[in-house]
């Protein structure tokens, strides 16, 4: 009874019910063994399905063939051994990114090139990628594998949401993928980087300098832009170089820039190019544009209006080393993000920046020409 049960066993292991004696299935394409998954025996099945297991990638074009046969069993089979296969080749690269000490290496998980070319590869990077994949994968195969990815929203947020690292990681690697109808997305995603306490929550997490390159390859894949929005974006999140050539782009631009957007771009080449400002903080001198109107100050209870002109001579003090306040701006602030805020670098009235102006010129530090209304 015993002999019977083993030869049994032999004869499933083999694969010879129902197939012609001595086939050796290995040495067939997988299109055969997708058709023998609706074999009338069990026997064929089974082997076919272990041979198609075993052939791994190799059989994925066969089996998605299979998805569309006239054969229901095949169809099925080919749909689960599929899933199967994405799932196993998933989980072992995934584990290959996770233990890896070195850059360089291939991995096959949808998205991690594009994800890469982002931001570098890293320790740091190849961590926030595994919590990505794990979290998202499916988002990430279906942005793999058509460009018709539905765009996750990004408010109203609910509580605590916006500060998900792993979410907004998602969110930029779907807007690096999509070439179309990215206007409204991206100014969604400029309000939202803009938050103070948002940036402040996701640049301060383990993530933090990961999702700071991601946020740099944005604004460098950025038309060029004059929006000064995205230059406090670019100076929010650290972003200096990014900062700079929006600040050039904005004072250099064919057509005249906003005044604010030109006093922003002012104030960032001070702090972040100094050795190249001087000449462009002069090309301003002249500029009476109001860019802060009438902004109350606390302190003083009083109104100040601060010109484009304001800007670059505080600016143009400020690189000589002089103290503001004893030149005439008595309300200057700073700023975190650049070196004082713009609405403080202004005057109550025009005697006040007349006399300020006066001091300026007697100190050699700027041309008479400049002092005519």
């Amino acid at each position: 009874m015993e002999l019977k049960r083993l030869a049994g066993w032999c004869v499933l292991l083999a694969g010879c019910g129902g197939s012609s004696a001595g086939t050796v299935w290995s040495d067939e394409p997988p299109a055969a063994w997708v058709q023998r998954l609706g074999d009338a025996s069990y026997a064929v099945r089974a082997r076919a399905l272990n041979e198609l297991k075993s052939a791994g990638p190799a059989a994925h074009e066969a089996l998605r063939d299979g998805c569309a046969a006239a054969d229901l069993e095949i169809r099925l089979r080919c749909q689960e051994l599929l899933h199967t296969l994405h799932r196993d080749r998933f989980s072992t690269e995934l584990q290959r990114l996770e233990n890896a000490v070195e850059a360089g290496q291939h991995y096959r998980l949808p998205m991690w090139e594009s994800y890469r070319t982002m931001v570098g590869e890293d320790a740091a990077s190849r961590r926030m990628f595994v919590a990505l994949a794990r979290r998202y994968r499916s988002s990430l195969q279906d942005l793999a594998t058509t460009e018709a990815v539905a765009w996750p929203p990004l408010g109203p947020l609910p509580a605590d949401a916006g500060r998900d690292p792993l979410r907004w990681a998602l969110l930029l690697l779907v807007r690096h993928g999509q070439t179309t109808n990215r206007c409204l997305r991206d100014h969604q995603i400029r309000d939202q980087l803009l938050r103070d306490e948002l940036s402040g929550a996701l640049q301060s997490g383990k993530h933090g300098d990961v999702l700071r390159r991601m946020v740099a390859h944005l604004l460098d894949d950025l038309p060029a832009s004059r929006d000064r929005h995205w230059m406090r974006v670019a100076l929010q999140w650290q972003c200096e170089r990014q900062a700079v050539r929006m600040a050039w782009q904005t004072l250099d631009g064919e057509t005249e820039a906003s005044p604010a957007a030109t006093a922003l771009a002012l104030t960032t080449l001070a702090k972040h190019a100094p050795r190249q400002a001087p000449p462009a903080l002069s090309r301003f001198l002249d500029d009476h544009r109001t860019c802060q109107i009438w902004h109350l100050v606390a302190a003083t209870r009083r109104r100040l209006r601060t010109e484009v002109r304001d800007v670059a001579l505080a600016m143009l003090l400020h690189l000589e080393h002089q103290d503001l306040r004893q030149i005439g701006f008595v309300d200057v602030q700073a700023d975190p993000l650049t070196i004082y805020r713009q609405h403080t670098l202004g005057f109550p009235d025009e005697e006040a920046r007349r006399r300020t102006w006066q001091t300026a010129s007697r100190s050699g530090l700027i041309s008479l020409r400049s002092l005519h209304p």
